[in-house]
């Protein structure tokens, strides 16, 4: 993750940011290294910055999401050239509409870019840490800042849940997504969370079927052809009726979900009762073939050897040419007038 100026010549705390009250000392003291990062053109990763920096990653994560919401920091997300990267741009004072639109400038190669946050965030009298928290998670998606931006005040706290979660939406699949989300992808996040799952418990299932249905390899191959739909499949609930139930595993205990097998079954039963005789590999197992009779050779006394025997008189007389031209040869070579009639 490269860290970039966010304005030439402006690497330096300023004084108004120090005194910025959404601020925490963990996201100041962030700011401050992505400052002199971007200064000196260093790359730097949450890891990094964890092992010799102090703070946990999930500290400085929680920071990053800070300085994005509050516009001192400005994360694009670009795909360029089949690659998707992701760079940081770090503002002494909040970036001016201007100055984002000009990151979108700078990339013009890309397929797509995503610039968070959209529109800056003014210094708003009354704000506080959570508030900016808030706000984070409402935009740390990846998705345009229009479908991510911090839903206005005295919104429903549900909503606000809802859209929190939905901010968690994995960063190739939010971009893919149209800027205002259908109420069809809200909806099935609100029901999950009237059924009684968390808001953890619902990133969770994302992140999980983002990757074991596949999804992430198809976002990486660019074979998504229907991101809605793929949202609607990670937020909502399973087949199985029970509402405990959490993709094979229920909540409450960690054990298998006896319902799922009992549909797995069911399923088994219906499978074979349609399957066709002639398909034994789909249905019910069938019948064993009438095995075939091993034919049996005949007794070796009772074989008829004689017609293909060679007849001995036969042989004889073969055997007897055979030696008078072997003799009539040896007396040529022997005999005293043998060279003479040769010649």
């Amino acid at each position: 993750m490269r860290i970039h100026p966010g304005r030439a010549g402006a690497t330096d705390l300023a004084e108004e940011t120090r005194d910025d009250e959404r601020l925490s000392v963990t996201a100041l003291g962030l700011l401050d290294v992505l400052l002199t990062a971007a200064r000196h053109g260093r790359s730097l990763t949450m890891e990094v910055l964890a092992r010799h920096r102090g703070p946990s990653r999930e500290q400085l994560v929680d920071a990053t999401r800070d300085l994005i919401a509050t516009g001192y920091v400005a994360r694009v997300k670009h795909h360029t050239r089949g690659r998707w990267g992701t760079d940081l741009y770090a503002f002494a004072t909040p970036a001016t509409r201007e100055e984002l639109a000009a990151l979108r400038e700078r990339y013009p190669d890309a397929v797509s870019v995503t610039v968070e946050p959209d529109a800056p965030s003014e210094p708003v009298a009354g704000t506080t840490p959570s508030t900016t928290r808030a706000r984070a998670a409402a935009s740390a998606g990846g998705r345009s800042a229009a479908s991510t931006t911090t839903p206005p005040d005295g919104e429903p706290a549900d909503t606000r849940t809802v859209r929190a979660v939905l901010a968690q939406l994995p960063g190739p699949l939010a971009v893919l997504l149209p800027q205002h989300l259908p109420a069809s992808v809200l909806e099935a996040a609100r029901r999950e969370l009237a059924a009684g799952r968390t808001p953890e418990q619902l990133v969770e299932r994302i992140q999980r079927r983002w990757e074991l249905h596949g999804y992430a390899g198809k976002a990486a191959a660019g074979a998504l052809t229907s991101p809605l739909g793929v949202a609607v499949a990670l937020v909502r609930h399973g087949e199985c009726p029970d509402p405990m139930c959490e993709d094979g595993v229920r909540v409450d205990s960690g054990e298998s979900c006896p319902r799922c097998a009992e549909r797995r079954e069911e399923h088994l039963a219906r499978r074979a009762a349609a399957a066709p005789a002639d398909r034994p590999g789909l249905g019910a197992p069938s019948a064993a073939p009438a095995a075939r009779p091993t034919p049996t050779p005949p007794p070796f006394a009772s074989l008829q050897l004689g017609a293909s025997q060679p007849d001995p008189a036969t042989t004889r007389a073969g055997l007897g040419r055979v030696r008078a031209a072997l003799a009539a040869s040896k007396s040529k070579i022997t005999s005293p007038h043998g060279s003479g009639s040769a010649r």
